[in-house]
């Protein structure tokens, strides 16, 4: 097919997986496209590399599976240091994702067989050269027998520690309609330091949780730093190999060195069936997991329906993978006057490593009404000068003899109208402006949280 002229600005603007460039050791190849192979099977992160020799200067690659485009890079970034060494443009295609060209489609490729295409352009942007290639993807681990079922735990090593990475996007949308998200009003990136302080012999652990150092969040433009910029506080849970936390005599056992239990953040896991489930079983979990945008929400709890959908490869391991659906009442951000609980409704794709049993990534979206406004003038100063309503609150303060210091404190806000249909909002749909002159916004705000090892 005729592949459009790309110009090279724009081709870089639209790239978003990570580029690569590295150097292949070997004597000098003949061929453009050294990887992958013609025929090779791949899976997750395919490395695509081409032979920087092969293009112009000034010029380009862009890359297409199955005729989508998925992206560009300039092939001036290449650097030769050896002569025994061939440098080359490496492209990192996530084969997990969905296609996001102008085909309009939403689904990501199959495992199975595909075509690849890589164009080679020249400075003014027409195509030289194109070079085509076949490659089997192959996601999926082997699938088990339709009559075999998967035993799901979670293995707790006392004294291990795990960084998650945690990293929030957002989209404004109207009040009416799911379908106009545009603004980006919220931001946060952060990292959860999940310690086992106990194990025991049945599987069970007291975990202790914390945000690390470093960690930020931006409203409506505005940066506010986590804890000052600065490690958080440990919350602790006893937790079951099922990811729920344990009840004693009525009382779960969360937050549990907190006298006044007021304290809170999420832990990482998604609740794991008690029995072993086919694939494509459902489970309900027993108790509401937790969500939230550290520093600027609530901690959400939410009921959960659960679906084994497949063993799937995932950084290197096999995993399950699980579909989960969540719905409740809550504050997705918090605010001034105490505004009422709207409904939430999420979904979410979860990882967990089969031998290692260990989540090793979360994806999970939250819709639900909000309404937000950047912080005011008499707030403190966040980083490098900016202003942030980033503070603990009074009572937070007064926590520091209890185990657990104070969560995070969170960005002014303006008070939300009464919980309601999305389809039926009566408010208006733009929030007052705060009182240093800034506008708000509020609508139905969708927010993308992915966590990973």
């Amino acid at each position: 097919m005729d592949r459009p002229q790309i110009k090279l600005s724009n081709a870089l603007r639209i790239l978003t997986p990570a580029l690569l460039v590295t150097l292949l050791s070997g004597a000098v190849w003949a061929q453009k496209l050294i990887k992958p192979v013609d025929g090779a099977t791949v899976r997750e992160k395919v490395r695509i590399a081409v032979a920087a020799s092969a293009i112009p200067s000034g010029g380009y690659i862009s890359v297409y599976i199955d005729d989508h485009f998925v992206g560009a890079t300039a092939g001036e970034t290449a650097v030769t240091e050896s002569s025994k060494i061939l440098p080359s443009v490496v492209f990192a295609w996530d084969s997990k994702l969905p296609f996001t060209d102008a085909s309009g489609s939403s689904e990501g490729p199959k495992d199975g067989k595909h075509s690849l295409q890589v164009d080679i352009h020249n400075s003014s942007g027409s195509v030289d050269d194109s070079i085509t290639s076949t490659f089997n993807l192959a996601n999926k681990a082997p699938r088990l027998s339709p009559n075999d079922k998967v035993r799901m735990i979670y293995r707790y090593s006392a004294g291990s520690e795990t960084h998650y990475k945690v990293r929030i996007d957002s989209r404004m949308g109207s009040q009416y309609s799911l379908d106009d998200f545009g603004t980006v009003p919220l931001l946060a990136s952060y990292t959860v330091i999940q310690t086992v302080e106990d194990a025991r012999p049945d599987g069970s652990a007291l975990i202790s949780y914390r945000v690390g150092a470093g960690g930020s969040c931006q409203v409506l433009g505005q940066v506010v730093a986590l804890n000052g910029g600065k490690a958080g506080s440990s919350v602790y849970k006893e937790m079951d190999k099922f990811g729920q936390v344990i009840s004693r005599n009525g009382m779960l056992q969360d937050n549990v060195l907190s006298r006044k239990g007021r304290r809170s953040l999420p832990d990482v896991l998604i609740e794991l069936p008690r029995v072993a489930v086919k694939i494509g079983e459902t489970w309900e979990s027993n108790e509401k997991e937790e969500f939230s945008v550290e520093g600027v929400g609530d901690v959400l709890k939410l009921s959960s329906t659960n679906t084994l959908e497949d063993l799937e490869w995932e950084r290197n391991q096999v995993c399950v993978k699980i579909k989960s659906v969540f719905t409740g009442l809550g504050r997705l951000v918090g605010g001034q006057g105490n505004p009422a609980p709207t409904r939430v409704d999420g979904q979410g794709t979860f990882y967990v490593g089969l031998k290692t049993g260990k989540l090793v990534k979360s994806i999970v979206t939250l819709t639900a009404f909000a309404s937000l406004q950047p912080p005011s003038e008499s707030s403190t100063s966040g980083p490098s000068g900016s202003t942030s309503s980033y503070n603990p609150s009074p009572a937070d303060e007064s926590d520091e003899d209890y185990g657990i210091p104070g969560r995070t404190g969170r960005p002014i806000t303006p008070s939300a109208p009464p919980p309601l249909p999305y389809s039926s909002p009566s408010s208006s749909s733009s929030a007052p402006a705060s009182s240093s002159g800034a506008a708000s916004t509020s609508g139905t705000l969708r927010v993308t949280i992915e966590t990973e090892l």
